[in-house]
């Protein structure tokens, strides 16, 4: 073990985390709208054309797009999603917010409570929306069966590990249960560019119970730059080796440490 202190490999997060992984889904700022306000901005009789169909079940993006306007900013060709739902909702990253001069309210998918509004500019008409703007809170999709196998309820906050040179822990990510929805981790542009992060990466579910307090600050940064050792690292030594003095600059994950102490390494 020489060299300068390593990142804490995916090795190193399975210690603390479940073994099963949700995949990113990032998602770019969309519109979605109710069945009135389809009519209104696209004409009356006009139904939304499906383009692609998404990860989730149902949903889709639409051959639609509209301007969101305020008097401070505009934000052309943003993209409908369909079906229509029963309320009309626009949701933006961060930055898309500053750019219209809008403050960043962060709500959950549906929430529109003490949002901003804006003016939606379609091929047919135009709507002024005294609420609904929001930047949506990061949240995990699941199915029953997999709630039932990370242990976790609808409405949740769960913690996420995201690896990868720019990785980090993810707090109070919003866990959101249906019978039609497929894993997957959403994230906003904003988030995922800040992780370098990409659809389809994997992402693990932080277990509390084999958690330490410091979580945060040994996968950013093993306390005082020690190194830090898993028990796969510790296994594969021995297997090379046949036996391992552990110094005293690296740190040991839990598991690592139980099977330290099992063989008796110093």
């Amino acid at each position: 073990m020489s060299g300068s202190p390593a990142r804490p490999s995916l090795a190193a997060l399975r210690d603390y985390v479940f073994q099963r992984a949700a995949p990113i889904g990032i998602s770019n700022r969309h519109i979605h709208l109710s069945g009135a306000h389809v009519a209104t901005l696209f004409g009356a009789g006009q139904c939304l054309t499906r383009r692609r169909d998404i990860t989730q079940r149902g949903q889709y993006s639409c051959e639609e797009t509209l301007t969101v306007a305020t008097p401070k900013g505009v934000l052309r060709e943003v993209r409908v999603m369909g079906p229509a739902r029963p309320a009309t909702q626009v949701e933006l990253a961060a930055s898309d917010l500053r750019r219209l001069g809008l403050p960043a309210v962060l709500r959950a998918s549906g929430d529109a409570r003490d949002t901003p509004g804006c003016v939606l500019i379609g091929p047919r008409g135009t709507l002024e929306l005294q609420s609904g703007v929001i930047v949506p809170e990061r949240h995990l999709h699941m199915a029953p069966r997999d709630a039932a196998q990370f242990g976790v309820g609808e409405e949740q906050r769960v913690r996420v590990a995201v690896p990868g040179p720019r990785g980090g822990v993810l707090n109070d990510v919003l866990v959101r249960i249906d019978e039609h929805y497929v894993l997957e981790l959403h994230l906003d542009t904003d988030e995922a560019h800040a992780l370098l992060a990409r659809a389809g990466d994997l992402t693990y579910l932080i277990d509390e119970a084999k958690l330490g307090i410091d979580l945060n600050l040994r996968l950013a940064r093993p306390p005082g730059g020690r190194r830090l050792m898993t028990e796969s690292d510790l296994r594969q030594t021995l297997r090379k080796q046949g036996r391992v003095r552990i110094p005293p600059d690296v740190l040991l994950t839990p598991s690592a440490r139980d099977l330290a102490r099992r063989m008796k390494l110093g």
